[in-house]
This record gives structure tokens, sequence and C-alpha cells, in this order.
């Protein structure tokens, strides 16, 4: 179905298309010189740390506790990149 050679992928259904995002949403601030690295990373941080805090809190909510962990892994996998290879 896919040729992974290359930065896309096509069927008659659907296109996947391999894109980097070294900002926020939508490319938010990709181009604004470096600094954005270091920021989104804190911000990934203090965004882990605080649902670390909220999943101790709730333990008992387990709908919440699960909703909290996809969060936090979501987080913790966008840091990892952004350290390792500069994007998500």
């Amino acid at each position: 179905l896919c040729d992974w050679s290359s930065d896309v992928c096509s069927s008659d259904l659907f296109n996947i298309v391999l894109a980097y995002n070294k900002g926020a949403a939508f490319s938010m601030l990709a181009n604004a010189g470096g600094w954005q690295r270091l920021f989104f990373s804190a911000i990934a941080v203090v965004a882990s740390i605080g649902i670390v805090w909220m999943l101790r809190k709730h333990h008992q909510n387990k709908l919440l506790s699960l909703s909290l962990s996809l969060i936090l892994g979501g987080a913790l996998g966008n840091l990892i990149d952004r350290i390792a290879y500069g994007h998500v």
C-alpha cells in the first residue's frame, strides 16, 4: 500500500504526509529562532507535573485517571521528541 521511502503515502481513500512541527499548534512560532524548543519543553514539564499531581489526587476516579494518563503520555512523548529531535 505505501512506499515509505518517500514522505507521502497515498491510496484511493486518503493521503498520509510526514510533516515535522518545530512550533506549537499549526506550526505557530516555528520560525522563532530556536527559543521555542526550550519554551515548549518547559511547558511540557510543568504540564506533566500538574497531571501527575491530579492523578494522585483523583486516583479513585478511573475514567479521569485514564484520560489524564493518555494526556500525560502525549505530553511526555512531545517532550522527548523536542529534546531528542527538536521537533514533534
